[in-house]
C-alpha cells in the first residue's frame, strides 16, 4: 500500500511508525496537497493533528475521493482536552467526538471499544515515545518523590486555581514528612506559584533520566502515568476536575481525602496498590497485533459528520489556510525546534 501521511515526519517520528506500517511505501508532508488537486495513487492517508483545518480539509477529500483515511492519537486520551481546551473551542470542535476519518489507532483497550461506538474501525497500539527505555528503570535508594504535570496542566482560572491549592498542599505534607521531593514543571504559572528554583525543577534531561532519582511521581493526568508504572514507581494522580478518567493510578490525590494518608500509603508503595497499576497497565501494554491491509479492508460508519464538515469549511474560510499558511508555520516552527536543541545539546 502506499500511505500519505498528512504532517511532516516528524511529528510521526517519536510514534514509531516504521513498526506498524512495515512493508508499505510511505509518504509526508501530504498537508501541501490540501488545495491542489488530490492524487487518488495513495491508498492510505493518514493524519495527527485533531484540530488542523487544512489537515482535515485533506482528510475530507481523500474520504470523497473513496480514499480510506485514518487517525493516529499521540497520547491517552484526555476527556478534559477533548472538551474542555479553549483551542478546540474556539474552533466549535469536540475532540474525537465525531471522528471523520474511517480508521484509528488509540492507546488502551477501553479507549479502543469507546471510538468503536462511533463507528470507526479501531486498533490498539503504543507509540514508542510512551515506553522509549523498555528496560525497567532501577529505583533509587534513596526515597524520593517527583511532582510533575502536563504541559497544559489547566484549561480556566478555576482549574489552576484548584491545581495550585492541591500542589501547595502536596509540597506542605511532604516537608512535614521530611520526604526529599523535585520538580518536572514546564508551565510558567505554576513555577512563579509555587517558588521552584531552576536547581529543583529537572526539564533539561528526558523525562526516563529524571525517573531514575525518585520512586514515587505526582502528575496531572498525562501519558507519564503510563511511562511511571512501567518502571514501577508508585504514582498519585492529581484529581481538580470533574472528568471522566480512563486512565488511572494506584492513588488518586485529590483535597477531599486525607493528602497526609494518601502520601505515606504513595511513599511506602502499598503492594495491593502496586498491584492494582500492574493489571490495569496491560490494558496499555498487551498489544494485539493487527494487519494494516486487512483492517483497511473493513467499512467504518461514521456518525453524525455533516456538523464536523461545516465547521471545518467554516474554519477554513475565515483562516489563512487558502495560502497554506499554517503548513508554512508549522514547518518553520519545526526548523526552529531542531536548530534550538542542535545548540542547547552542544
Amino acid at each position: 500500500m502506499k500511505v500519505l501521511f498528512v504532517e511532516p515526519y516528524e511529528y510521526y517520528s517519536s510514534l514509531g511508525v516504521e513498526k506498524y506500517f512495515q512493508g508499505h511505501e510511505l509518504f509526508f508532508n501530504g498537508v501541501k496537497k490540501y488545495n491542489k488537486e488530490f492524487d487518488q495513487e495513495y491508498d492510505l492517508v493518514v493524519s495527527y493533528l485533531f484540530h488542523s483545518e487544512a489537515a482535515n480539509h485533506l482528510v475530507l477529500r481523500a474520504k470523497k475521493e473513496g480514499v480510506n483515511t485514518m487517525f493516529l492519537v499521540d497520547g491517552v486520551f484526555d476527556w478534559a482536552n477533548s472538551f474542555e481546551n479553549p483551542k478546540h473551542k474556539k474552533l466549535n470542535l469536540k475532540q474525537f467526538h465525531p471522528i471523520p476519518h474511517d480508521y484509528i489507532l488509540c492507546i488502551g483497550e477501553c479507549e479502543k471499544k469507546y471510538f468503536e461506538q462511533q463507528g470507526v474501525i479501531a486498533e490498539k497500539y503504543l507509540p514508542k515515545r510512551i515506553l522509549n527505555n523498555q528496560k525497567p528503570i532501577s529505583l533509587p535508594i534513596e526515597e524520593r518523590v517527583l511532582i510533575t504535570t502536563a504541559n497544559n496542566p489547566y484549561f480556566s482560572n478555576l482549574e489552576k486555581d484548584k491545581l495550585i491549592d492541591l500542589l501547595k498542599e502536596v509540597i506542605t505534607q511532604l516537608k512535614k514528612k521530611e520526604t526529599k521531593f523535585i520538580f518536572r514543571i514546564f508551565d510558567k504559572v505554576l513555577l512563579d506559584e509555587l517558588s521552584i528554583s531552576e536547581d529543583d525543577n529537572f526539564i533539561s534531561e528526558s523525562f526516563e533520566e529524571t525517573l531514575s532519582k525518585v520512586n514515587a511521581v505526582i502528575t496531572t493526568p498525562s501519558s507519564i502515568i503510563l511511562t511511571a508504572m512501567f518502571h514501577d514507581r508508585s504514582v498519585g494522580t492529581l484529581i481538580y476536575r470533574d472528568v471522566p478518567l480512563f486512565l488511572q493510578s494506584g492513588w488518586l490525590i485529590h483535597q477531599g481525602c486525607d493528602v497526609s494518608t494518601s502520601l505515606d500509603n504513595l511513599i511506602s508503595m502499598d503492594k495491593d496498590r502496586m498491584y492494582f497499576q500492574e493489571f490495569h497497565l496491560k490494558n496499555y501494554l498487551e498489544e494485539t497485533p493487527f494487519d494494516l491491509e486487512k483492517m483497511v479492508t473493513k467499512h467504518s460508519r461514521n456518525y453524525d459528520l455533516e456538523e464536523f464538515v461545516n465547521n471545518n469549511m467554516y474554519n477554513m474560510l475565515n483562516s489563512k489556510f487558502n495560502i497554506n499558511f499554517e503548513f508554512k508555520v508549522r514547518s518553520a516552527f519545526s526548523r526552529l525546534k531542531k536548530l534550538k536543541k542542535k545548540i542547547f545539546n552542544k
